[in-house]
């Protein structure tokens, strides 16, 4: 989520010319893509805690520069 807001942000300022507005395009459409994968995934391994709050916690931990395994240990001890 915090990717796609900064890819909105990028593409609403005007400060992109529209050649370079396409691979922007293309980025959000791969993030949308991956986004309805891991839901997907997240659905069919019955893990409804996580589903429900991996973009919250990618967000904070975004926010205090965590690293990855601590998002993944987390979300994993949110599951529990």
């Amino acid at each position: 989520m915090q990717i796609l807001n900064k890819l909105s942000v990028n593409q609403s300022s005007g400060l992109s010319s529209h050649r370079s507005s396409i691979p922007t395009f293309r980025i959000l459409v791969s993030v949308i893509d991956l986004n309805s994968v891991l839901d997907n995934r997240l659905q069919s391994l019955r893990l409804p805690t996580m589903l429900a709050q991996y973009s919250k916690t990618a967000q904070r931990c975004v926010s205090e520069n965590a690293s990855y395994e601590t998002y993944l240990s987390e979300l994993a001890g949110l599951e529990l």
